[in-house]
């Protein structure tokens, strides 16, 4: 791949982690290394509002082509060659430790779900201490709405 994949995948899903946030500034500092790892990663949010799979979920999936992609998302629940997506509330404690028994230990958890503090401060709280492995990334994105 080229050195700026991240950002070469991202506009061809159009995910906004490139379109509006240009994420791939900073995120590659941090994880390219991983690229070609065996992963398991969990995305609060799904971020799509149409039939579609998830613009960031394919983009991670080609990023990390030996991954496991698992998302949770507040209105869809469905699985495929991707990984699985968890109908889940990330304020909700017994919707995070529904998911958390069933992915195990995880290298990377990404916050992009709801964007309300009180949120992110309860998912990371949970999700932190139970199912990130010692050394992984928790990355809460758009801590500018806040």
């Amino acid at each position: 791949m080229k050195k700026n994949d991240f950002y070469d995948l991202g506009l061809k899903y159009q995910t906004d982690k490139i379109t509006y946030h240009r994420y791939d500034l900073i995120y590659p500092k941090f994880i390219s290394e991983f690229k070609n790892n065996e992963i398991k990663m969990l995305e609060i949010g799904l971020g799509t509002f149409s039939d579609d799979t998830g613009y960031s979920r394919n983009m991670w999936k080609e990023y990390f082509p030996n991954s496991i992609v698992y998302v949770m998302d507040i209105h869809r629940e469905f699985e495929d060659e991707i990984g699985k997506v968890f109908r889940g509330d990330q304020s909700n404690i017994n919707d995070l430790e529904n998911i958390s028994n069933q992915v195990g230990i995880l290298d990377f958890i990404i916050d992009d779900g709801s964007h309300h503090p009180e949120h992110q401060i309860k998912s990371f709280e949970f999700l932190f201490n139970k199912i990130l492995k010692h050394g992984g990334f928790y990355i809460i994105e758009d801590i500018e709405c806040s």
